[in-house]
């Protein structure tokens, strides 16, 4: 090999720049200047540089000030500190609502699920402004003075605020002049207060009591009294479908006079109109209210009125299987206010 320098060849390499041979003659390093590479490196060194400096990192722990009061004492200030550390969790394990009803439901095994009445539930849901205007309209329909009336508008107005309900299947009985319409005009109020008027439906068995109350009758608003006896027509479901749009408590007064037949029939429509045929009512929030000292049902009278003891005993018809279902449906009305007082 040669001494001359020209003839030695340099592989190809990649370094990021536009040139395949790198000419030793002109290399920057040779020459004691940055290449480019190196160049480059600096300027982002420079750049991180500044950035650090901007933030305050290169400064030293005697740079930055403290101001330490004249008066501080290490000892008495950390037993202050001690003190309010133990109080702040004293006050986060401190038992919630201590004070309200859930006081009576203790619990027996702190490490265990706590299983709670149903009451205790409702409790919390009750507060607030739900609470406060279920108050005023009591205390406006004079509630104070009859429990019982009392009694039967809060368990509806409280069910309608809970949030995950159970079917609520309620019979408001009484003498005539104890204050049932009086209990569902405080409803209707509760409800148009919240802009809910449309939650609850009032119907009857008759016109006439139908008009007292405001509402439709329960075969107009059902479709009962339709020719035929069997499917709904199209028309006559999408009718009663929008009918029952938005309706979650259905109230219906005089129900002494409905029979075993009559229940079964609602109890069917309902279902079919709100598609949930494995349920009573379809599902629906049902309120009898009425005196069963009063009108039997129009046609049939006691015989076949929801207290019959005839009903069932030997259903051999379909009509027969529809009364006695009609009379079983009476029976799971398992939420029931009797009103005693005269008003």
């Amino acid at each position: 090999m040669s001494g001359d320098t020209d003839n030695i060849h340099i592989p190809e390499y990649d370094d990021g720049l536009d040139c395949d041979i790198l000419d030793v003659s002109a290399d920057p390093l040779i020459n004691g200047e940055s290449g480019p590479l190196e160049k480059r490196r600096e300027e982002h060194m420079n750049e991180m540089k500044d950035m650090l400096t901007g933030m305050g990192w290169n400064e030293t722990l005697h740079d930055r000030r403290f101001h330490i009061p004249a008066e501080f004492n290490p000892e008495t200030d950390r037993s202050q500190i001690n003190k309010m550390r133990q109080a702040i969790l004293d006050e986060r394990h401190k038992p919630k609502n201590s004070s309200n009803n859930n006081s009576k439901f203790p619990n027996k095994f702190p490490n265990q699920v706590e299983i709670l009445d149903k009451t205790a539930f409702e409790q919390n849901t009750r507060k607030g402004q739900t609470q406060d205007l279920i108050d005023q309209i009591a205390h406006e329909f004079q509630f104070e003075n009859n429990i019982e009336q009392d009694r039967a508008f809060r368990i509806i107005a409280n069910h309608a605020v809970s949030p995950c309900p159970q079917q609520l299947k309620m019979y408001i009985g009484g003498m005539g002049g104890t204050g049932k319409s009086t209990v569902l005009r405080a409803l209707l109020k509760f409800f148009a207060e919240r802009n809910e008027s449309y939650r609850m439906l009032v119907v009857a068995p008759t016109g006439n009591a139908a008009a007292l109350l405001a509402g439709s009758t329960y075969h107009y608003m059902f479709g009962i009294n339709s020719k035929s006896e069997g499917e709904f027509h199209s028309t006559s479901m999408s009718q009663i479908c929008s009918r029952l749009e938005g309706v979650n408590y259905i109230f219906l007064d005089e129900v002494s006079m409905l029979s075993c037949k009559d229940m079964y029939k609602i109890s069917a429509k309902l279902a079919t109109a709100l598609n949930l045929a494995h349920l009573p009512f379809g599902g629906m929030n049902m309120i009898f209210a009425g005196d069963f000292s009063q009108l039997p049902p129009a046609i049939g009278g006691e015989g076949v009125a929801l207290y019959s003891h005839s009903i069932g005993s030997s259903p051999k018809s379909k009509s027969d299987q529809e009364s006695s279902i009609g009379q079983h449906l009476w029976h799971q009305i398992t939420t029931v206010v009797m009103l005693r007082k005269n008003m």
